[in-house]
């Protein structure tokens, strides 16, 4: 019911906490498992901290609850030798299904195995700068809640993950973390707007900006759908063609031709060549 402070433990077997219940902070800094891990359904109702914690086998961390941050950090590049780098190392470990409510920070770990994030749930972007990701991460069903964009930083942090996924050569979700990028940029650009409103020609330049943005957004998903521009289009071809029926053109043939065109060869309708009556 209180603080949980296993820091610097060693386990010489496999630790098995499937279920447990921690209403406080729990520590696990610096501890040794020598064989499996098990963190399935466990509760974390305050921060949990494993820096530097070393997983030797398995970890199972699937269902878990993380209330508070999840702080899994391992040891900078610099300060890395031959003999530490298993501290900063991750076998074959597992979220799928797990509930991140707050920050997520695997910061210079080693995923060298499989990883899975599957059905996952985040409030906050998650942090994985200076992390090498194996090829068998799996992302899949993963929810990232509007929250996750208004985060500190978020941008970087999704950055990161894009830029990772880009290494994996994985373009779908390279595509779907630059799609989060940007919108934790746009969040970022309208705070800006928020506070710099005082400055008109600045705020001239972000509403533009910000419209492009959001514009960006509806139309394509930020590249991610090839079927919202067919939407967009046939929307605006067969709503202006409405437009022009009951404005000008006495039948749909006529209406939709002139619309068509218009998107052909902007301008055309003002040309002497083209005829407007019925």
């Amino acid at each position: 019911s209180g603080r949980t402070y296993f820091r610097r433990a060693n386990f010489s077997k496999g630790g098995y906490f499937s279920e447990a219940t921690f209403s406080d902070d729990a520590n696990f800094g610096k501890w040794e498992f020598s064989e499996y891990t098990f963190f399935d359904k466990v509760s974390f109702s305050g921060s949990a901290n494993f820096i530097l914690a070393t997983f030797s086998d398995y970890a199972n961390f699937e269902k878990a609850t993380f209330s508070g941050d999840a702080d899994f950090r391992g040891i900078t590049t610099a300060e890395q030798s031959s003999s530490e780098i298993s501290k900063s190392t991750f076998k074959d470990i597992t979220f799928e299904k797990a509930t991140f409510k707050g920050t997520a920070n695997f910061s210079n770990r080693h995923f060298t195995d499989t990883t899975s994030f599957a059905e996952a749930t985040f409030y906050a972007a998650p942090i994985f700068h200076n992390a090498t990701l194996h090829q068998d991460t799996d992302f899949s069903g993963s929810v990232f809640k509007p929250t996750c964009f208004k985060s500190d930083r978020a941008s970087q942090h999704f950055r990161t993950l894009k830029l990772a996924m880009e290494d994996q050569r994985a373009r779908t979700e390279e595509l779907r973390f630059f799609a989060y990028e940007q919108r934790s940029v746009l969040w970022d650009k309208w705070q800006a707007f928020k506070y710099k409103w005082y400055k008109p020609f600045v705020c001239i330049a972000l509403v533009i900006d910000i419209a492009t943005s959001v514009l960006y957004w509806f139309m394509t998903n930020y590249g991610r759908s090839y079927l919202l521009p067919l939407v967009w289009l046939g929307g605006v071809v067969f709503g202006f063609a409405g437009w022009y029926l009951g404005w000008v053109f006495p039948c749909w043939v006529r209406a939709l031709e002139f619309s068509l065109l218009q998107l052909v060869r902007p301008f055309y309708a003002f040309s002497q060549e083209y005829d407007l009556s019925p």
